[in-house]
């Protein structure tokens, strides 16, 4: 699979800071749900012969080889990184969803603590430390919960930060876990998509300022939080935002018709996020410097 390593700058808008967005993954393939260290790239991606399945893989930042991490005959979704450790979801063959973790450094596959993979849909999976976040899904025939776990690795603890059951589109969407914090997104028909911002430490749970659509957060291990803000509609008006201590930028306009769905902040300046084309259904990753 040949990937393109070549740079392309795009000028951004910005409220207060310099900022270039810079591809880092453009193929003619989907590529999405990106995440990053300073060193390593994951993401998901189809192919032209199989434009429907996703396979995760993982290589070095600024090109080298790429690796797939989910097994042969699965599907693979890209979740985050905690050092060289590489959290992702597999689909087996018989359609469960549980999660996985490739060390980049060994290249060996590392045991997923106990109590996080169950007869549900695992999904959406983020680490840092001592906790995991992700989804636990369970569809029944009319009616699909959505919940976002924080598990503590060592005392098997959960805790339950959103959860929502519904018949229709309803939502909620594990973002990212860095240091003491997490991020989710929850969606509903009444009130749209908003993010939310949660410190482990102290159990407090923030709403990122609610002006239009909210969504596709993430946040560096010093609570910076990005995310989407958006009018209603696939790329109506999008833009990346950036949340600091309750004060929120503009960082970078998206042109018309693209929109982002994946976000991953790789430390307080540094963010990748696709560049989705609602048009054709195409899909990229940049990576947005602030500063």
């Amino acid at each position: 699979m040949a990937i393109a390593t070549a740079l392309v700058v795009v000028p951004a808008v910005s409220a207060n800071a310099a900022v270039t967005d810079v591809a880092v993954l453009s193929t003619p393939n989907v590529e999405i749900y990106p995440s990053a260290t300073a060193t390593e790239l994951g993401w998901t991606q189809n192919s032209h012969a199989h434009p429907r399945h996703f396979n995760a893989f993982v290589r070095p930042f600024g090109g080298g080889k790429t690796v797939q991490v989910n097994a042969p005959g699965t599907k693979g979704f890209a979740g985050g990184f905690d050092g060289s450790r590489f959290i992702f979801q597999q689909v087996s063959k018989q359609g469960q969803s549980d999660l996985r973790i490739y060390d980049t450094s060994t290249g060996h596959y590392v045991a997923v603590p106990n109590g996080v993979n169950t007869t549900r849909w695992e999904r959406a999976p983020t680490m840092d430390g001592d906790y995991l976040a992700f989804n636990r899904d369970t569809a029944l025939r009319q009616r699909t919960t959505y919940r976002v776990v924080l598990h503590q690795i060592s005392t098997g603890k959960e805790i339950i930060l959103d959860s929502i059951t519904t018949k229709g589109s309803a939502y909620v969407y594990t973002g990212q876990l860095s240091g003491d914090y997490v991020t989710w997104e929850r969606c509903t028909a009444t009130t749209g998509c908003d993010v939310y911002v949660y410190r482990i430490s102290t159990g407090k749970k923030t709403k990122v300022p609610d002006r239009r659509q909210e969504y596709s957060p993430a946040v560096s291990s010093d609570g910076t939080v990005y995310f989407i803000r958006s009018a209603n509609g696939c790329g109506a008006h999008v833009e990346l935002m950036r949340d600091v201590a309750g004060t929120v930028t503009l960082i970078h306009r998206f042109a018309k018709n693209r929109d982002s769905f994946g976000t991953y902040a790789i430390d307080a300046t540094h963010v990748v996020h696709e560049v989705d084309n609602c048009r054709t259904g195409g899909s990229d990753v940049y990576e947005a410097t602030v500063g």
